[in-house]
């Protein structure tokens, strides 16, 4: 018989930090970079890089003004960056990822205390931002008159999920972004759940209200492909810190996200609407973890005031 050795907790180890994720992040990012790149021509490239760097260097400037350790190698301000290059079209003037880029860093993750601790999705601050201020010069790309106003065909739909249509750098590709999907299951960096329900719920709520004189699924999928929906369903409302953990309130954020989107977009015909949507569920995470918390075996998940 063997001996059994003890320890203290915590007594399972894994290699994963904040490094890898954001790795996995990033790689699933690449098909729908090179894509915008492909499409769009070298000035996505550009404005991606613009993005980055603009994050780095603000994360940089803050910490050494506030003496804190900067924490470049975590990775997280090149995913922020490049989320938040990808939501802009490619013609956007250069100067207004550096402002998105100060914004995201400085305003939505800093002075909440840094990564893990902020309330909002960084890159969709500074990106929804930079696009109500300076409407007029960061909302220069155009989306099909055939998807959103008139009669939908199959090959309308072929073109959106291929990229061959209009939108944000990293947002016009559904194939690519499906890819980053897939990618990120696999090395279970995210669940399945939370881009599911928020894309079904866009997809449903356009199947009712389909909005124009056409086949109902067929406009409900050209609204599921257009719009950034697939983009913000993969990539901005997973994010770690600023949705929930419990399975309950990832379907609540995930169904709020998608019909908030449809209002925002489709309803009031806000252009950014998929990232507002999302930034308004950012505030409900925590609440919706607090009430929708696993009761532990013999316990309460009420709190007594002393």
């Amino acid at each position: 018989m063997g001996l059994v050795k003890l320890s203290n907790a915590p007594h399972i180890k894994h290699s994963d930090n904040t490094a890898y994720v954001m790795r996995d992040v990033l790689i699933a990012l690449i098909p729908s970079f090179v894509w915008g790149i492909y499409v769009f021509g070298f000035r996505a490239l550009a404005v991606c890089a613009i993005s980055v760097l603009s994050c780095v260097a603000t994360e940089a400037v803050y910490c050494l003004a506030t003496k804190k350790p900067i924490a470049v190698l975590d990775l997280s301000w090149a995913v922020t960056g490049l989320i938040l290059g990808l939501c802009y079209p490619v013609n956007v003037p250069l100067w207004i990822p550096v402002i998105g880029g100060v914004l995201s860093v400085a305003v939505a993750k800093m002075i909440f205390g840094g990564f893990g601790k902020k309330l909002f999705n960084s890159a969709l601050v500074g990106y929804l931002l930079t696009s109500v201020v300076f409407s007029s010069l960061a909302k220069l790309y155009v989306t099909p008159s055939s998807v959103m106003t008139g009669e939908v065909s199959p090959r309308d739909l072929m073109a959106l999920f291929l990229g061959e249509a209009t939108g944000g750098i990293g947002e016009v590709s559904a194939v690519m972004l499906l890819l980053g999907f897939v990618y990120l299951l696999l090395r279970r960096v995210i669940s399945w759940n939370t881009t599911v329900v928020f894309a079904g719920t866009v997809f449903i709520l356009r199947i009712l209200f389909p909005g124009a004189e056409n086949e109902p699924i067929y406009y409900a999928t050209a609204s599921l492909l257009s719009g950034g929906v697939l983009f913000a369903a993969v990539f901005t409302a997973n994010d770690y810190s600023t949705t929930p953990v419990t399975d309950g309130g990832k379907l609540l954020f995930s169904a709020g996200c998608g019909a908030l989107s449809f209002v925002f977009l489709y309803v009031l015909g806000f252009a950014q609407g998929t990232a507002a949507a999302v930034l308004v569920m950012n505030l409900f995470a925590r609440p919706l973890d607090k009430l929708l918390s696993p009761v532990p075996f013999g316990g309460t998940n009420k709190v007594k005031k002393k």
